[in-house]
């Protein structure tokens, strides 16, 4: 074998090799830059001084773009409705709804932006409640399931249950 022919080999493969490199580093880039921006919302029942209810916490590191919302009351879909998203039906359903209620919801296209945490039913007991009835509302708070959809800014789609 000529110098000439070891030289154009070399450099062949010297190329291909440095094209694969460049492949698989553009993956690697797109893979961090997708998961640079994944949502994760929980949601969790919690008491927080006088206060009770379903905390929603995005604790991922990008925004969530909210799809769908569900509240169910032992098994049983309350329909969305605007102004309460369904929240004033279901309190009714579980019989809180004569207490210090308020509540919160995302509809499909709103943004959660990440470290963003919010009551999406909370109530307020201002310290005067009995055991028993902190007790009495945390059962009936047991009958609501929450279900969110969400995706990613790059269109990852995650749901969230409770």
């Amino acid at each position: 074998m000529s110098a000439d022919t070891i030289t154009i080999i070399a450099t062949i493969s010297i190329a291909v090799i440095a094209l694969l490199v460049s492949i698989w580093q553009g993956l690697v880039t797109r893979r961090h830059n997708r998961l640079s921006v994944t949502p994760h919302i929980d949601i969790s029942l919690q008491k927080y001084r006088e206060r009770f209810g379903f905390l929603m916490d995005n604790t991922g590191v990008g925004p969530a773009v909210i799809e769908w919302f569900s509240i169910r009351i032992d098994g049983k879909e309350i329909p969305y409705e605007s102004g309460s998203g369904g929240w004033k039906e279901a309190c009714t359903n579980i019989g809180i709804d004569n207490l210090n209620i308020s509540y919160a919801f995302y509809k499909a296209g709103d943004f959660m932006k990440s470290g963003t945490s919010f009551w999406a039913l909370r109530w307020d007991d201002s310290g005067t409640a009995s055991e028993e009835q902190l007790k009495s509302v945390a059962d009936r708070f047991q009958h609501i399931h929450l279900s969110i959809g969400y995706r990613s800014v790059y269109g990852d789609r995650f749901a969230a249950f409770r």
